[in-house]
């Protein structure tokens, strides 16, 4: 046998780099896939693509695995999530149980259609009120102050039926969300048990599980969903599944990260033009209200100055080029535009 390597001396390695190497190291090692044997509470929203639910069941194994930085974003609001039990705890409060499962069966018997594990139950008098906790990013946190604005975000929209799926597990009237920014900001927001949603919820799992048995019996998956928003956050695109609904070539990035980055650019895309276009108008004005070169004025608290700035003229005209231009359009779904 040959000799091992030797280890490279301490001194030798960058400490930063270092620490950036073990950390990805960790996360990486975290993150694996996990088998359903039925839909989970969390991923039951019943607008989503029942092919896609079938496959999370029979083929999990064909999902990629998460990247260190998405695993991080776990880290960080699992940390965040189970303080929200010790704070609620600290303000006096009597949490009466933690991670509690329940199962739905099929109407009328029979095997298990459902599963879940709510974050808690609170005991307000002679009540105990589940509620699930959720951590977000300070912009997206900051746009939801109702149950209806969950719905502007597709990761977001998911957590209304399953708060609704855990309060038809444990037959309870009502219960809430709270909501943590993880910069020490929280709110709670009240959802009442909406029975027309719990009878969707509880056959749309009915259907995932006959589409299971179907699979299994002859490999016969569910038909493509019509709604190509729902393939671009699907971890099956392109691998096991392959719809015709995205146009040839196009390129999906399941990047919640990303994602929020556009639904924040969005927000701020009609604030950013009226800037721009008052912009050109007061500095139009000013141009003209203040002429010379080195001007100087006062308009209530604001001080101008106008300088004139030589351009030096081109020597050499330059050859052609091509620009990459971004254009970004936002899809529509349903309700939540």
């Amino acid at each position: 046998m040959g000799a091992e390597p030797a280890a490279i001396p301490v001194e030798r390695v960058d400490l930063l780099s270092e620490i950036e190497r073990r950390r990805n190291e960790r996360l990486t090692k975290k993150s694996k896939g996990y088998a359903r044997t039925v839909p989970i509470a969390s991923d039951i929203d019943p607008e989503s693509c029942r092919r896609r639910q079938v496959l999370e069941i029979v083929r999990w194994q064909d999902k990629p695995l998460f990247a260190a930085s998405t695993q991080a974003r776990f880290e960080a609001g699992n940390i965040w999530e189970d303080q929200a039990t010790i704070a609620l705890k600290t303000d006096g409060f009597q949490v009466v149980a933690e991670q509690v499962p329940f199962e739905l069966t099929r109407r009328g018997g029979g095997d298990v259609v459902l599963r879940g594990r709510i974050d808690g139950k609170i005991r307000w008098g002679l009540e105990e009120i589940p509620f699930e906790v959720k951590s977000m990013n300070p912009h997206v946190f900051d746009h939801v102050s109702t149950v209806e604005d969950l719905g502007r975000y597709w990761w977001t929209g998911k957590y209304v039926p399953q708060l609704m799926a855990y309060l038809l597990g444990h037959g309870h009237p009502w219960g809430f969300f709270y909501l943590t920014n993880m910069a020490g900001a929280w709110k709670a927001l009240r959802v009442e048990l909406d029975y027309a949603m719990g009878e969707r919820i509880w056959s749309f799992a009915e259907s995932i599980v006959n589409g299971v048995q179907t699979y299994r019996a002859d490999g016969t998956l569910p038909g493509y969903t019509a709604d190509p928003t729902l393939c671009a956050h699907c971890d099956f695109f392109g691998r096991t599944c392959n719809p015709d609904t995205i146009e040839q070539g196009a390129a999906v990035l399941n990047s919640p990260e990303l994602e929020e980055a556009l639904a924040r650019w969005s927000q701020l895309r009609e604030s950013h033009r009226e800037y721009e276009g008052l912009d050109k108008r007061v500095k139009g004005a000013l141009k003209k209200a203040i002429p010379g070169s080195d001007a100087k004025a006062l308009v209530g608290r604001f001080a101008v100055t106008i300088v004139d700035k030589h351009v030096k003229a081109e020597k050499e005209i330059r050859g052609a080029r091509v620009d990459r231009i971004v254009t970004i359009e936002e899809l529509l779904r349903g309700d939540n535009a």
